[in-house]
């Protein structure tokens, strides 16, 4: 043989090996060689792992490598797969209000890749429902009108990260024991949304309290825990704000009771609402219906640091009264509707009751609609609603979405006030904001209620918190219940189906 042809004989043979030894190295870690039939060599984790885990939970969903190597094993070993001919690997369960008692549908639920989760921001922010979720998703899913849920091809592992999520409120769980190619289902107390920061993530909320209304009672209400609750000079989610007397001088509950903050007063809304940086602290303002309107409070800068407010993504809650904010208001506040100045009640004959009627004309109303049944309110589409108002003369639909409405039976209204004839009373309505922008670049959003949270819960000055609270829900505070998540959830139209994960 030639010298020069065994030379370069012998070089090629070196070549070879050198490619060898660096596609294998040198170590003794497994190779694809050494797993069993139903496993497969997973070089994140440096070992063999059940082929039905391999969509390993540290893997980089954005590395293109990794997604070309996990397709190229699932087309290579799909005769393989151990869940082929059954049932895929599944997550299943029911989320919840913090306390457990209603389930909330149109929630984001997800096991997310690895363990970086983002940070929530605190306060006016946009967060809209076509927005990425905070961690990047292996499989996610939206509760439904039941607020169950399903996610399939989930990792089986000893322990899977779950996380749910709407808004700014996040609960993120463990789930252990995750079986192969079975429905696995999660124990609902930890599907529940959080209710306080131990438990997870909440929206910061400030709460004006008037005497006619106790919407610190309904947060209360939906399982938010006591410690939650403080002035704006602690740290709790909810802050609770003294709003103005009504036409009396009977106001709402100022102060906490002993047992609680030790006492601590309110401090006084008025002092604090006519300024735009106070607002920007807080993700949701909900405003308590105080007996009258109190416009001399107001008027001027008040008004236009609320419209800048959710201008900037924060969420307003306006109750009986509050529609001062609006009527007269700057810019399309001031068109959103027509008020008529009334304010009744129904006639004794009927007891201080009347039928509200929910809209199902529109994605959010059908929800409304079904889940209000689903959850034990018959007949469908109605509810009581006790002490009724008429605020609003007409709604400008091009601006608002009316949600419920009641009929002036009888014209049962003229016994009290003049309706001029008004046969149908919005009670409650909602608007994206800025108004006068797409829809696509809207971030904020208001609501007005007619409705009231029920007659048992008081507010007073001599009922400090949370002694006015009871603890049954009533029909109209189970839909001020849906309405305060809706609220609190991602910005969509609501033409539109709710909820995040939408294109």
């Amino acid at each position: 043989m030639p010298k020069s042809f065994a030379f370069r004989h012998l070089a090629s043979l070196l070549c070879m090996a050198l490619i060898v030894l660096a596609s294998t190295g040198c170590s003794d870690e497994v190779a694809g060689d050494d797993c069993a039939d139903d496993e497969q060599y997973n070089p994140a984790a440096e070992s063999c792992v059940p082929i039905e885990d391999n969509r390993t939970l540290n893997n980089d969903p954005n590395d293109q490598n990794n997604q070309s190597n996990q397709n190229n094993q699932s087309n290579q070993n799909n005769d393989d797969n151990p869940c082929a001919n059954q049932s895929p690997t599944r997550l299943s369960g029911t989320v919840t209000i913090p306390s457990g008692e209603l389930p909330l549908p149109d929630v984001a639920v997800y096991v997310p890749y690895g363990d970086t989760v983002e940070d929530i921001e605190t306060g006016a922010s946009c967060v809209r429902c076509e927005d990425e979720l905070s961690a990047q998703a292996m499989a996610e899913t939206t509760t439904d009108v039941h607020g169950q849920f399903v996610l399939e091809d989930v990792p089986a592992a000893d322990e899977v990260p779950l996380i749910v999520e709407t808004g700014k409120w996040r609960r993120q769980a463990t789930v252990t024991d995750v079986q192969l190619c079975e429905d696995n289902t999660v124990d609902e107390e930890k599907t529940r949304l959080p209710r306080n920061t131990d438990e997870g993530d909440l929206p910061q909320i400030a709460v004006t309290t008037g005497s006619w209304d106790a919407l610190e009672c309904l947060v209360r209400k939906i399982g938010v825990s006591d410690s939650e609750f403080t002035t704006d000079d602690d740290d709790g989610r909810v802050h609770l704000f003294a709003g103005g007397p009504d036409s009396e001088g009977v106001y709402g509950t100022d102060r906490f009771d002993d047992s609680l903050n030790d006492g601590a007063q309110f401090t006084d809304a008025t002092n604090w609402w006519g300024d735009l940086d106070n607002l920007l602290d807080y993700d949701m303002i909900l405003h308590s219906c105080e007996g009258t309107g109190n416009t001399g409070d107001k008027t001027g800068g008040p008004r236009d640091a609320l419209l800048d407010f959710t201008e900037h993504g924060g969420r307003v809650f306006l109750s009986h009264w509050h529609q001062v904010w609006l009527d007269g208001g700057p810019d399309y506040f001031d068109d959103v509707a027509d008020w008529g100045g009334l304010d009744m009640s129904a006639p004794g004959g009927m007891d201080g009751v009347a039928t509200g009627y929910i809209l199902d004309n529109f994605p959010k109303g059908q929800m409304l609609f079904d889940w209000m049944y689903h959850t034990g309110t018959e007949p469908a589409g109605e509810f009581d609603i006790q002490d009724v108002r008429g605020s609003i003369s007409s709604l400008n639909d091009d601006i608002a979405q009316e949600w419920i409405w009641i009929e002036n039976e009888d014209d049962f209204f003229d016994d009290f006030f003049p309706s001029d004839g008004q046969e149908e009373f919005t009670q409650y309505f909602s608007f994206n904001t800025p108004a006068n922008v797409p829809e696509d670049d809207q971030c904020g959003r208001v609501v007005f209620s007619d409705i009231h949270v029920s007659a048992q819960d008081q507010s007073s000055q001599d009922d400090p918190f949370p002694t006015g609270c009871t603890s049954s829900i009533t029909p109209q505070e189970k839909a001020l219940i849906f309405m305060l998540f809706d609220l609190s959830s991602c910005i969509i139209a609501d033409d539109k189906k709710g909820g995040p994960l939408q294109d």
